[in-house]
C-alpha cells in the first residue's frame, strides 16, 4: 500500500514539472521534419515524406509520426519563410516601454495588409546601433495559420507556437555584432534573410520564374550586391555582411564564392555536434531549441491566435484533465476494491468468531477488541463511500467545457456553486464567427442548458469578451455512481 501511494505521488509530481524538450516540427515542401529531446535528453530526429503538401497530406504524415513516437510531444511549428513577413520599427532612446507598446498596438492600422486578414505579433530586439530602440513585427495571413492549426486540431497534437524558418535557423547563429545573411533556395523561390545576431530583421523573396534561362546565377549575384549596398546605407556603414550561408544548391554557393570574394560563403550551419546543410532538418532543430525556453520567458514572435504561454497552459490543462480522469477512475476503483476486500476479510473473520462464541460462554478480551475494530472499520467504509459519492468530479466539468473551446476561443475563468449545477465561464472570442460557433455548440449540448447570449456581444467583430451562464441538465452528471 505504501509503495503504491509513493508511486502515485511521484506520477503527480512529475506531471506538474514543466516538460523538457518540447519538439520542433518543420513543414517542408516535400516532408515533415521532427526534432525533440526524449526523457534522457537525447535528441531524436524523424523525417517523413509528404504524399501531398495539401492539408490532407500533412495530416496523414503527422498521423504516421504519432504512430511511431509515443508519447508524442507538444510542438513548436516552423513553416516556410514565404508564409510570413516581418518589419522593423525604430524608436528614439527616450521612448519608454509603455509608449512603445501603444505605438505597436497602433502599427496594425498602418500596415500594407488588411489587419482583419492577418495575425501579428511583435517583440523587442536589442539594437546594435546607437541612439535608437527597435521592435520587430511579424505578419502571417490568417487563412495560412488557421489551415495549419486545423491540421493539428484534427490530429490531436498541441501546437505551442507557430513561426517560420527564418526564426528557427537564426538560433544556430552566434550572438554578437556581426550581420549574417542566410540564403534559402526552394523549388520556386530564393529567400534572402538578414540577421542581426540571431534575430532576422530583413527578408526578401525572389521568385525563380523571373530568371531567364542561363542567367539565374548572375541575377542572384547582382541582387545580393544590391541588397548588401542597401543594408550598408541603412546602417550607415558601421557594420558589414561578413558571412552568408547558402542552403540549397551547391552550384549557387560555388558561383557566389567566386564572384563575391568580400563575403565568406558557407553551405551549412552547426548544431553544436556537427555541420548540417539540410535546412529543413535545421528548421526542426531550431524550433526544438525554442521549446527548451521556459514558457513564461518565451516572448519570441508567434503566429498563433493566442500567446505561446497561454497556448502551453491550455495544452497542460487539457492534459491534466485527461490525466485526472484516468487517475481518479483508476485510483478510485483501487480504493473501492481495497475497502471491499478488507470488509470481506473482516466479515469472514467475524463469522468465525461468531461460530466460536456459540461454543463458549465467556468472551475473551481479544475477541471483544476485534469485534469493536470490525464495527469501526465497517462504519469507516460506509462513510467513505458516501463522501466519495457526494464529491463533485470537477475534471468532468472541465473536460466538457474544453469540448467547446476551438480556434479563436480563450477561456480565462470558470466558476460554479458548491454543487456544480450552476456554472459560469468567461473568456475572449477572437472573432464574431468564433463566438457563433461557441453559441451553437452550447445550444446543441447534451450536458449544459445555457442562458441566451446577449445580442450586444455580436455587435463587435473581433476580441469579444463574453460570459456564459449555464446549468447542468442532469444534476448527477458530476457525481460518481456508488451504490450504498
Amino acid at each position: 500500500m505504501e509503495t503504491t501511494l509513493i508511486g502515485v505521488k511521484q506520477k503527480i509530481s512529475s506531471f506538474f514539472k514543466q516538460a523538457k524538450g518540447i519538439g520542433g516540427l518543420a513543414i517542408a515542401e516535400k516532408s515533415l521534419n521532427l526534432a525533440f529531446y526524449d526523457k534522457n535528453s537525447k535528441l531524436i530526429n524523424k523525417e517523413i515524406s509528404l504524399d501531398s503538401a495539401e492539408p490532407a497530406g500533412i495530416l496523414k504524415a503527422l498521423g504516421q509520426l504519432k504512430k511511431e513516437i509515443k508519447p508524442f510531444p507538444s510542438l513548436i511549428v516552423s513553416l516556410l519563410p514565404t508564409t510570413a513577413f516581418l518589419q522593423i520599427f525604430e524608436f528614439p532612446m527616450a521612448a519608454n516601454s509603455e509608449q512603445i507598446h501603444e505605438a505597436m498596438e497602433l502599427a496594425n492600422s498602418a500596415l500594407p495588409l488588411d489587419e482583419k486578414e492577418i495575425y501579428t505579433d511583435w517583440m523587442f530586439v536589442e539594437s546594435k546601433a546607437v541612439k535608437k530602440k527597435e521592435t520587430i513585427l511579424g505578419m502571417m495571413n490568417k487563412n495560412t495559420a488557421n489551415s495549419v492549426l486545423k491540421i493539428f486540431e484534427d490530429s490531436g497534437v498541441s501546437a505551442i507556437a507557430l513561426e517560420t524558418y527564418n526564426w528557427s535557423l537564426g538560433r544556430f547563429l552566434e550572438e554578437g555584432d556581426e550581420i549574417t545573411m542566410i540564403i534559402m533556395e526552394f523549388s520556386n523561390s530564393v529567400v534572402f534573410a538578414i540577421y542581426d545576431g540571431q534575430t532576422p530583421y530583413f527578408q526578401f523573396d525572389l521568385p525563380k520564374e523571373i530568371f531567364e534561362q542561363g542567367e539565374k546565377l548572375e541575377k542572384i549575384g547582382y541582387f545580393i550586391k544590391r541588397l548588401i549596398h542597401f543594408i550598408l546605407s541603412e546602417d550607415h556603414q558601421t557594420r558589414k555582411v561578413k558571412t552568408a550561408i547558402v542552403l540549397g544548391s551547391g552550384e549557387l554557393k560555388d558561383y557566389l564564392s567566386k564572384n563575391l570574394a568580400e563575403i565568406e560563403f558557407k553551405n551549412n550551419l552547426t548544431d553544436g555536434t556537427g555541420e548540417i546543410s539540410d535546412f529543413n532538418q535545421l528548421a526542426a532543430l531550431g524550433a526544438a531549441k525554442r521549446g527548451l525556453i521556459a514558457r513564461r520567458m518565451d516572448a519570441i514572435v508567434s503566429f498563433l491566435p493566442v500567446g505561446t504561454e497561454l497556448a502551453y497552459i491550455r495544452h497542460r490543462l487539457v492534459s491534466f484533465i485527461d490525466f485526472s480522469q484516468k487517475f481518479l477512475i483508476g485510483f478510485g476503483g483501487f480504493l473501492i476494491v481495497l475497502f471491499l476486500a478488507t470488509a470481506f476479510i473482516i466479515q469472514t473473520r467475524l463469522v468465525d468468531i461468531k461460530n466460536q462464541l456459540e461454543k463458549e460462554t465467556t468472551l475473551p478480551v481479544e475477541i471483544v477488541q476485534v469485534k469493536e475494530k470490525a464495527a469501526f472499520f465497517n462504519d469507516f467504509i460506509s462513510k467513505s463511500e458516501k463522501i466519495y459519492a457526494a464529491m463533485p468530479l470537477w475534471e468532468k466539468l472541465f473536460a466538457e467545457i474544453d469540448n467547446f473551446v476551438g480556434i479563436g476561443i480563450n477561456i480565462s475563468s470558470v466558476s460554479s456553486d458548491s454543487s456544480g449545477s450552476a456554472i459560469q465561464f468567461s473568456g475572449v472570442a477572437a472573432s464574431r464567427d468564433s463566438l457563433v460557433v461557441l453559441k451553437n455548440k452550447l445550444a446543441n449540448s447534451s450536458v449544459f442548458e445555457s442562458e441566451p447570449f446577449s445580442l450586444s456581444l455580436f455587435l463587435n467583430q473581433e476580441n469579444i469578451p463574453f460570459t456564459v451562464r449555464a446549468k447542468l441538465k442532469d444534476s448527477g452528471f458530476l457525481y460518481a455512481n456508488v451504490q450504498n
